[in-house]
C-alpha cells in the first residue's frame, strides 16, 4: 500500500509502514467477578459492573476504609 503526497511540483510515493501483528492490543481479560471477591479490588469490580458487592468484598472495604480512617487520624501503624 503507498501513499500518495499531493501539492508538490511532482506527486512523491512513499510507502506506509504496515504494524506488525505483536503490536495488536490483547483481547480484554474478562473473569467471572468471582476471582478478587474478598479484597477490595473484588468490591470495586462489583461496583464497575453495577452489581451489589457481596458480603466478602463488603467486609475487605470496611477493613479497607477503617485502616485508611486510624492511619489518618494517626492511630495507624
Amino acid at each position: 500500500m503507498t501513499y500518495i503526497y499531493r501539492g508538490t511540483l511532482t506527486d512523491r510515493v512513499r510507502p506506509t509502514v504496515q504494524s506488525p501483528a505483536s503490536n495488536a492490543t490483547p483481547a480484554r481479560h474478562v473473569t467471572s467477578g468471582t476471582d478478587k471477591c474478598g479484597t477490595r479490588a473484588g468490591y470495586r469490580q462489583h461496583q464497575n459492573r453495577g452489581t451489589k458487592p457481596c458480603d466478602r468484598c463488603k467486609g475487605a472495604q470496611a477493613r479497607y476504609m477503617k485502616e485508611r480512617r486510624d492511619k489518618a487520624a494517626g492511630r495507624g501503624r
